[in-house]
């Protein structure tokens, strides 16, 4: 078994490392990659709701649209997002600022910090199996 999982990351290595690791520690073999956010923003506005994945990985720094514009986009799709799917954020940023504005998100379930590490796997398993 595995959780459908979006990563929209513009990072092509870090997004096969993040991949390469959610299926060494058995998390899901469903992972589809978003390089430009606009797609998966497109794919979550149009698709109905037993088609959205159980998580959605977000980086953050993205150059066309970041992954705050991201989640921006996604408010008026909020509670149908929410019933569906847990968003992380995965990003390389080490500033507490971002930590403290992810929090502004009702959308985000959490803030995690490249590259994936087995305990956050958890945590996210954890959530979701919460849910």
């Amino acid at each position: 078994m595995g959780w459908k999982t979006f990563l929209v990351d513009d990072d092509a290595i870090s997004a096969l490392l993040t991949k390469h690791l959610l299926k060494l520690h058995h998390f899901t073999e469903d992972v589809t990659t978003f390089y430009q956010p606009e797609e998966a923003l497109n794919y979550l506005t149009n698709y109905p709701a037993h088609e959205l994945p159980a998580l959605i990985l977000l980086d953050l720094n993205m150059p066309f649209m970041s992954g705050w514009e991201f989640l921006e986009a996604l408010t008026p799709e909020e509670q149908a997002i929410q019933a569906a799917c847990k968003i992380f954020i995965l990003t390389s940023s080490l500033e507490h600022a971002d930590v403290l504005k992810s929090q502004e998100y009702p959308l985000v379930s959490g803030f995690i910090q490249k590259p994936i590490q087995p305990e956050d796997i958890a945590t996210i398993l954890a959530t979701l199996e919460h849910k």
